[in-house]
C-alpha cells in the first residue's frame, strides 16, 4: 500500500526533450514576432516619407500658380523693365541650369519664331530692393530652404514687339532625387494684339 501512494505521489517531471521543443517553439514565435514588428515599422516609415512627399508636391503645385499669376499680374511693361526680372541676364551657372527641369536645352526655332531658353533664377533676384519687383511678396523662408524657383523665358520677337513664354519651374529633393514640376505662361506685347491691352 505504501509503494502505491508513493507512486502516484511523486511528481511528473518532462523530459529533457520535451523541455528542448518548448523552448525552440518559444525562439521561433519571438522571431516571426520581431520580424512582424520591423516589417510594420518600416512601412510606417515608407507611408511617412510618401505623405511628406506628397506634402511637397502639393505646395510646389501651389508655388508655381502663385508665380504665374503673379507673372501675369504684374504686366508685361512691369516684367520687361524692371531689372530682376525678364530683363535679367541668363544665368550659365552649371547648377542653375541643371534646376530647370531639361528646359534648358530648347535651343532656337526660326519657323516659329522662337529665340533659345534664358533661364533666370528667380530665388537670386526675387528679393525686395530698389527698382525691384517681388514676384512672390511672402515666400517663406522654410519654403525658401525646400524649394527652388526658376524662370525659363523664351522670346518671340516679330517685326516691332517681343512676346514672351515663361515656364516656371519649382524643384525640391524628395528621397534623394530631384523633383521638378513647371507651368507655362504666354505674355503678349500689348502692342501685337493692335488693342495696346494687355491680355
Amino acid at each position: 500500500m505504501r509503494l502505491s501512494i508513493g507512486l502516484r505521489g511523486r511528481a511528473h517531471r518532462p523530459s529533457r526533450g520535451a523541455r528542448g521543443v518548448t523552448i525552440l517553439e518559444g525562439l521561433i514565435a519571438g522571431g516571426v514576432f520581431v520580424v512582424g514588428i520591423v516589417g510594420i515599422l518600416n512601412a510606417l516609415i515608407f507611408a511617412a516619407g510618401q505623405n511628406a512627399n506628397a506634402l511637397k508636391a502639393v505646395r510646389a503645385s501651389a508655388i508655381t500658380a502663385q508665380i504665374r499669376s503673379s507673372l501675369v499680374n504684374i504686366g508685361y511693361e512691369q516684367l520687361v523693365t524692371a531689372p530682376n526680372l525678364l530683363a535679367q541676364a541668363c544665368s550659365t551657372d552649371a547648377e542653375v541650369l541643371a534646376l530647370a527641369g531639361g528646359l534648358e536645352t530648347i535651343g532656337a526655332d526660326a519657323t516659329e519664331g522662337r529665340e533659345a531658353a534664358c533661364v533666370i533664377d528667380l530665388d537670386a533676384i526675387d528679393v525686395p530692393a530698389e527698382g525691384y519687383t517681388v514676384v512672390q511678396p511672402g515666400y517663406s523662408e522654410e519654403d525658401r530652404r525646400t524649394f527652388r524657383r526658376i524662370l525659363v523665358v523664351f522670346q518671340h520677337p516679330r517685326t516691332a514687339t517681343t512676346d514672351y513664354s515663361v515656364g516656371v519651374v519649382v524643384s525640391w529633393r524628395a528621397a534623394g532625387f530631384q523633383k521638378t514640376l513647371n507651368e507655362f505662361v504666354f505674355i503678349p506685347d500689348p502692342d501685337s494684339n493692335d488693342t495696346g491691352i494687355e491680355v
